[in-house]
């Protein structure tokens, strides 16, 4: 009984260092790796309000006044309070961590229609350029000054005087 007196004792210092130990500052964003549920979170104070109650254990009997203001509840419940902290949290990571495998789709997806808007708009252009100078080329054709209105009708009075001045020139 010494013994395990002494022991505790001896062990008391290392118990009181664990469990005051700074949590490491937690990384919401950095999925890579998982997270310790017993630290608090960036901005812990808008999920769950913080109690100053004192760490004491008083064992009551029912009924018994209290030795000091404060809060009082069963072990059940603590152990309930502190389970539902450490499932806020991993709700809360799991929610960050959805949310950013969404924003990546969707940054994903945003990128890939654009890509295909682009290859579609360039393909449209290259059948509109195409159209466009085959239309320039059937333009072109079409103006040739040799199948012009004018041109024919210059050409026919031309001839038609050259005949007419050629007969006259023989005939008389």
């Amino acid at each position: 009984m010494k013994n395990l007196v002494v022991l505790l004792i001896v062990l008391l210092p290392f118990t009181a260092v664990a469990q005051t130990s700074p949590c490491t500052t937690q990384v919401y964003g950095d999925f890579s790796k998982e997270l310790d549920w017993n630290c608090p979170v960036p901005s812990e104070e808008t999920v769950v309000p913080r109690l100053d109650i004192p760490n004491a254990s008083v064992p009551l009997a029912k009924d018994a006044k209290a030795p000091f203001a404060g809060l009082l509840l069963d072990q059940q419940r603590v152990l309930q309070l502190g389970l539902r902290i450490t499932g806020l949290r991993r709700l809360l990571w799991i929610e960050l961590k959805m949310a950013k495998e969404k924003q990546a789709l969707a940054v994903d997806r945003a990128v890939e229609v654009t890509r295909q808007d682009a290859q579609v708009s360039d393909a449209q252009n290259k059948l509109l350029e195409a159209r466009v100078n085959q239309l320039t080329g059937d333009l072109e054709v079409e103006r040739a000054w040799y199948r012009s209105w004018t041109f024919g009708f210059v050409l026919g009075m031309t001839i038609t005087s050259a005949t007419a001045i050629s007969i006259a020139v023989v005939a008389r």
